[in-house]
Order: C-alpha cells, then sequence, then structure tokens
C-alpha cells in the first residue's frame, strides 16, 4: 500500500484488534495486523456480481446473500444488477458496519442505506442455519460469499467451513431450488472447483481482473427443492 496512513479508528473485538485507516482518500480495515479491506484495492466485484446474478436474468424477484460489507462496495454492484429486490448482508465485525455507514458510503453510494438492504451483525454461518420467518417465502435467490481471499487465507478461523463439502450445503440451505452459490479466490483452487462440481450444477470458474491482481469466480447452482 502506499501513502502515508493515518489511524483513525480502533476496536476491540473478540481480542482482536480491529483498526481503521485513512490514506490518500482511500480507508483500510486491519484486523489483527492484516489488512481485510482496502477500499482502493478491490477484487474483481462487477464480474463476480454479474456471474453470480447471470442465472437469474430476466426475473424481477432476484433476493441476495451477501457475506461480508467490507467497503460496500460488492454491495452496490449487485444492487445495480437487474431484478433485484433484497440484499441481506451479514458481516461478523460490528466496527466494519459502523465504518461503512460513517466512512465508506461516501465511496459506495450509500449502499447499505438503500432500501432494500438488510444489514446483519453476526456470523454468518449462524445466519444461513437460523430461521428467517421474514425471508423470501421460497428462499434467497443467491448467496456471494466475501468473507477471505482463499481457503488457505482466511479472515476468520471459523470460516474454513464454507470451503469443506459439508459448508457448500450449508451455505445452499437457506437458496430456493436453483439458487446460486459464488465465491472468489485469489489463486486458482481446483480441490474448491471440483468440490463445487460434486455438489451442484451448472459450476463455473471464471479469471477476472481486479484492482489487486487475477482473481478467480466460482459460481454453482443448487438442485431443486425436495418437498418436505
Amino acid at each position: 500500500m502506499n501513502g502515508a496512513r493515518t489511524s483513525i479508528a480502533v476496536a476491540d473485538e473478540e481480542g482482536a484488534r480491529v483498526e481503521l485507516f485513512a490514506r490518500d482518500g482511500a480507508f483500510d480495515v486491519e484486523i489483527g495486523g492484516r489488512i481485510v479491506v482496502a477500499t482502493d484495492k478491490q477484487h474483481a466485484n462487477q464480474p463476480f456480481a454479474e456471474l453470480a446474478l447471470a442465472l437469474w436474468a430476466g426475473r424481477d424477484d432476484i433476493s441476495v446473500i451477501l457475506g461480508g460489507l467490507g467497503s460496500g462496495l460488492l454491495l452496490k454492484e449487485v444492487l445495480a444488477g437487474p431484478g433485484v429486490i433484497r440484499a441481506d448482508v451479514v458481516e461478523a465485525s460490528a466496527s466494519v458496519i459502523a465504518w461503512e455507514r460513517e466512512h465508506f458510503a461516501a465511496l459506495n453510494g450509500g449502499a447499505s442505506a438503500d432500501p432494500r438492504v438488510r444489514v446483519h451483525h453476526g456470523e454468518l454461518a449462524a445466519f444461513v442455519q437460523a430461521p428467517h420467518p421474514d425471508g423470501p417465502p421460497d428462499g434467497w435467490s443467491a448467496i456471494l460469499l466475501d468473507t477471505d481471499e482463499a481457503p488457505d487465507l482466511l479472515s476468520r478461523p471459523g470460516n474454513a467451513v464454507f470451503y469443506t463439502d459439508d459448508g457448500l450445503n450449508l451455505v445452499a440451505e437457506p437458496l430456493r431450488g436453483g439458487g446460486v452459490v459464488s465465491l472468489w479466490t485469489t489463486h486458482k483452487d481446483d480441490d474448491l472447483y471440483k468440490r463445487m462440481h460434486r455438489k451442484f450444477q451448472n459450476v463455473a470458474r471464471i479469471g477476472a481482473a481486479g484492482d489487486q491482481g487475477l482473481v478467480y469466480i466460482y459460481r454453482g447452482r443448487r438442485g431443486p427443492r425436495r418437498a418436505s
């Protein structure tokens, strides 16, 4: 990262130091000394959102779960998708939620204030397993995991489950039949690609250029829901 940084906020979350830095019109968030958000260094948000929602093209009732709020710039791209009527954002860091509203909104067009958006503070694994009586009646259309750089570069240790066979089933659970699971990695992960092929239909992987280089975006579609 170039440019001098100034620390403007700090918090302790579950024993980890969470710190916000201002840097030449941009912001960095560090958790435990590792940068997890850099508002001017994005990971191909537009193609990520477009690939995830492409299988629902033409629908006007698209609902999305977004794992991770971060800078809010991916949320902005999700909301730009035709037919998106609801986005539930699950963010584990209360500090990131507050800083997005206070500092990042000017960069993302006030994405989290959009009336279609509901921001939930908590763990994604807990959210997808919980009952949601106020959720879409047949389930969400897609879930996008924007939580980690790769299975071996996790922002939180608990996120490791998402990259296992059981974890892929878990994140697909709140989706409607045909719902889409999408995520990205900073390097090509053939094991993850194979696991997605075992679990989902219409699996795709594309390389896309972001501000920090090439990333790989994965997408799979769950099968139809069985009647209970």
